[in-house]
């Protein structure tokens, strides 16, 4: 898509990469793209694209705290669940 600009062709792989960070499902950034671009990718190639992500987190996630802290933060997942009595 960007074969003269390979500026913009990071600045996009950035763009879809943070898309997914901020929580946007691959599906979603796959279809968002089909809308902004006119092309689409599929969600294997977004997902792809993330995975250069994952030494990155893990690094993140095994950097020792070496301080205390007050208070710590917690995020959750929320996953709808539909109950079906039979």
């Amino acid at each position: 898509m960007f074969k003269r600009y390979q500026r913009s062709e990071q600045a996009f792989d950035l763009a879809l990469m943070e898309m997914v960070i901020q929580g946007v499902s691959t599906r979603k950034v796959a279809e968002i793209t089909k809308k902004l671009c006119g092309t689409t990718f599929s969600k294997s190639t977004v997902s792809a694209l993330c995975s250069n992500l994952d030494d990155q987190v893990l690094d993140f996630n095994r950097c020792p705290l070496t301080q205390g802290y007050a208070f710590a933060y917690a995020d959750a997942t929320l996953f709808k669940v539909t109950m079906v009595m039979l």
